[in-house]
């Protein structure tokens, strides 16, 4: 597919067809993304870009900004991916251009949903929604769906996270949109995980990673790698769970996808916290915090911070151990997400059980 699209592209240059040449461009660009070459891509799209100004050809132009904005999500740059979203927004209203303005509002939820910007994110995603099915784009109200569900379960609404996945993942097998099937089952099998149906989410992940592979989505393949350790990990198989951590975080850097690389490191630091390599831990632990704190991203921010604390305990530090996970929750409770309170909440209390301490949530200011 790649080799026809370069092909393509050439014979626009060879011609002097600058207008075709931009939508080459675009085209190539898109699959560098799906591959995971996130700067060639980024290139590629600002190429485009200068390209459609030059034509005034505005809905091309809007299609080329909403994808730049997903590859600044990617990459960590969350102010300007919200303002190029923005940007792209505008356009498509200005044209008409309905699909990818849904499109693009959906993407624009997402990344609310992860700066805990909850109320926004929900206007956005039933926004989306309401232009998908008026119009009948199945396949985009598949993907946004996908988008709901995850903010459902962050905000510890499991029980409709999990219908809205599954009514999700009825769209993507009824358009063969095998990208977003392996997606959905991966965010399918977190619930699960997060549920207490373990067996269920490894078998899952499975069927996810069978997808990811036949279709060389690295990036989602190291998602998925990387919940599937965390169940290693609970299940004690701690030599595999590093292994597949490590697994993860190749594709991770392979394909410049920081957020994700920022959460297996974190995991990995409680494996490595588990086993007694402290300084291991706190140094992968300190890398995320700097980031989360950089791309505003409060949600991680707290959930690595709860994380911090566990580790200081680990080190017999009770004081500096009480204050850094109290400051971790309550961020989480700022956010919104119980989900992830209340994972903490649990290892918490073990941790501190564990030391002979009470509860640190349990002990008076």
């Amino acid at each position: 597919m790649e080799r026809l699209h370069q092909e393509a592209l050439a014979i626009c240059v060879s011609t002097g067809d600058r207008r075709a040449e931009g939508t080459g461009l675009d085209n190539l660009a898109i699959l560098r993304n799906q591959s995971g070459r996130t700067e060639e891509s980024e290139d590629l799209s600002r190429r485009a870009l200068a390209l459609h100004r030059e034509f005034g050809d505005r809905r091309s132009e809007g299609n080329t900004l909403g994808n730049l904005a997903s590859l600044y999500v990617v990459t960590g740059r969350v102010d300007l991916a919200e303002e190029t979203y923005r940007e792209a927004i505008s356009i498509h209203r200005q044209v008409g251009n309905r699909r990818v303005e849904g499109v693009c509002l959906g993407n624009l939820a997402g990344l609310y949903a992860g700066t805990a910007q909850i109320a926004e994110a929900e206007r956005c995603f039933a926004e989306a929604l309401a232009i998908h099915r008026e119009a009948g784009f199945r396949r985009s109200e598949g993907v946004t769906l996908g988008g709901l569900a995850n903010l459902f379960n962050r905000t510890g609404r499991a029980a409709q996270a999990e219908r809205t996945h599954l009514e999700a993942l009825v769209i993507h097998r009824e358009v063969l949109d095998r990208r977003s099937e392996g997606i959905a089952l991966a965010n399918l099998a977190q619930v699960y995980k997060e549920t207490d149906r373990k067996e269920l989410a490894e078998r899952t992940l499975e069927q996810a990673l069978v997808i990811h592979r036949g279709i060389d989505n690295r990036r989602h393949e190291g998602i998925a790698l990387g919940i599937l350790a965390v169940l290693y990990q609970e299940s004690g198989r701690l030599e595999l769970a590093e292994k597949t951590y490590r697994q993860a975080l190749e594709l991770h850097r392979s394909v410049s996808d920081r957020p994700s690389e920022n959460i297996s490191l974190v995991n990995l630091a409680s494996l490595y916290r588990t086993i007694g390599r402290f300084e291991d831990s706190k140094q992968a632990l300190e890398q995320v915090l700097a980031f989360h704190r950089e791309t505003r991203n409060r949600r991680q921010e707290g959930a690595d911070l709860c994380e911090y604390g566990l580790l200081e305990l680990a080190m017999g530090l009770a004081d500096p151990a009480r204050a850094s996970w109290l400051r971790g929750a309550a961020i989480l409770r700022e956010v919104g997400d119980a989900a992830q309170l209340r994972q903490q909440s649990e290892e918490m209390r073990k941790a501190c059980a564990s030391a002979g301490l009470p509860p640190f949530d349990e002990v008076p200011l």
